[in-house]
């Protein structure tokens, strides 16, 4: 049940957070908890003694953690234990889930089956954001940074509070310890969230799943046919749909938090603007890259100059090597990484840097055009499509045999509906609102009169994405998948 589904937009939600604005503080906690239980419940009813027994081990082991963290040998093997669990189930899943039409059924407990697609596992909600949440959790206990909470129910409403399950972000408990308790919920902080929730949807519906119905089909196909300029239109397709997809989710997901009374943290900084790679990635899944810069990046970093052995290149390799990986074990996501290792390992040479000092709007086309060629890797699904695609890219793909449009359709016929999606997609990737705010001249305007036009706005927004998802349906997030 993802949240453009009419489902959790005109039930589930509305009834939650009713209800939750009515409850005493005190049991505040308990609801959030009962609700996030639901949520996954009614996403994956399978998987809910999964779930439950995953958080009772992790708490545990913080527990433990804390409590033996004076004895340095045995905390050592304390956490590498709980490291090690940690890791095997999240690779492990995700070794299943991508290799489980090879494994024998006897092997395996199938947990779809159907009359016409084959037994598969699915993926559990959103295991690859629970499992980095634990690992900061218990390495900041290990760093003595935090110490280990005592409350279970606090713990399980933090990895279980489901707007951040589809797709993050990465909440750490240290950032989060304060308001455990979902107890700050207040009027003024749910019309808040409830707005910036309304601007995630309209980010995914209006824009990210309309440019999503036009190129689908394209990587779609099992021989790839398109020509050059529409090579390129798609890939531009793409990372629009892709910003708007994630960063749409990630604004209904923070919304919500501020509707429950917990502050999340922000994952987009306008990427688009970046004047580099290393930049972009600096804006981009925030959650994710400062998760691997601080618990990764900064200790290899230290190690490696004590030892002056290796220069920083192999820490960013290595640690984009590991960002490809999170994302899936298929060689398209390790050579995506592998990819953005390399070009930001070189924006870190001496060569590299004296990019900063050229004309800054060849600055800004040297970080598209390497984004760009990222996002093939990452959309393909596979090396051989990525490497076709990349031919067609630049022309070396040979003679174009169109597909019948039956095959295609919609593309490559763009309606008016794609074509403002585009162009609104790349207006408002640049920070053009709060550039307006900061040159309106609010004494002649008044402020109140603002917010009740914004608020109206807001709310035609929602009735027409609620009309394009009934007439057409939810489309799933891109990140929910990992």
């Amino acid at each position: 049940m993802p949240f453009t589904d009419l489902r959790f937009l005109l039930l589930f939600l509305p009834l939650t957070v009713g209800v939750y604005q009515l409850l005493p503080k005190r049991i505040r906690l308990w609801f959030v908890v009962l609700a996030s239980l639901i949520y996954f419940w009614l996403n994956q009813p399978f998987y809910l003694c999964f779930f439950v027994v995953f958080i009772l081990v992790n708490f545990g082991l913080g527990l433990l953690l804390q409590h033996v963290l004076q004895k340095k040998y045995f905390s050592q093997y304390i956490f590498w234990a709980a490291l090690l669990f940690n890791l095997v189930l999240l690779f492990g899943l995700k070794f299943l889930v991508e290799n489980s039409s090879e494994i024998p059924n006897l092997l395996v407990v199938n947990l779809v089956k159907s009359e016409t697609l084959p037994a598969i596992w699915i993926f559990p909600l959103g295991i690859s954001y629970l499992v980095f949440q634990v690992i900061a959790y218990l390495l900041d206990i290990k760093n003595e940074i935090t110490s280990a909470e005592k409350n279970l129910l606090k713990f399980a409403g933090l990895l279980l509070f489901f707007p951040k399950s589809i797709a993050g972000p990465i909440q750490r408990y240290r950032d989060s310890v304060d308001e455990l308790d979902f107890s700050s919920g207040t009027i003024d902080r749910t019309a808040e969230g409830i707005r910036r929730f309304i601007r995630g949807l309209a980010k995914k519906v209006l824009i990210a799943d309309v440019i999503a119905q036009f190129i689908n089909p394209v990587f779609n196909q099992t021989e790839l046919s398109v020509t050059t300029p529409q090579a390129w239109l798609v890939l531009i397709g793409y990372a629009i749909q892709l910003y708007y997809d994630f960063s749409g989710y990630t604004d209904m997901a923070i919304g919500l938090g501020e509707t429950f009374g917990l502050r999340m943290v922000e994952n987009f900084n306008w990427p688009y603007i970046s004047k580099n790679v290393t930049e972009f990635w600096r804006r981009w899944h925030i959650s994710l890259s400062s998760w691997f810069r601080d618990y990764i990046f900064i200790p290899l970093q230290f190690r490696f100059r004590k030892q002056k052995k290796y220069p920083i290149q192999v820490s960013i390799l290595l640690i984009f090597l590991l960002t490809g990986i999170w994302h899936g074990l298929d060689w398209h996501y390790i050579a995506w990484g592998l990819m953005l290792g390399i070009i930001i390992g070189f924006e870190a040479t001496k060569l590299g840097k004296s990019l900063q000092k050229v004309w800054q709007p060849l600055q800004h086309l040297w970080t598209i055009f390497w984004i760009l060629l990222s996002w093939v890797l990452f959309r393909s699904p596979g090396m051989t499509f990525a490497a076709n695609y990349y031919k067609a890219l630049f022309g070396l793909q040979g003679e174009v045999i169109p597909l019948p449009f039956s095959q295609t359709i919609p593309f490559p016929v763009a309606e008016n509906s794609v074509i403002i999606a585009y162009v609104a997609g790349i207006m408002f990737a640049v920070p053009l609102i709060p550039w307006l705010k900061s040159h309106i001249n609010s004494e002649k305007i008044s402020p109140l009169g603002i917010r009740i036009l914004r608020d109206i706005g807001l709310g035609l927004i929602l009735i027409y994405c609620l009309g394009l998802i009934a007439a057409s349906g939810p489309m799933p997030g891109i990140y929910g998948q990992f």
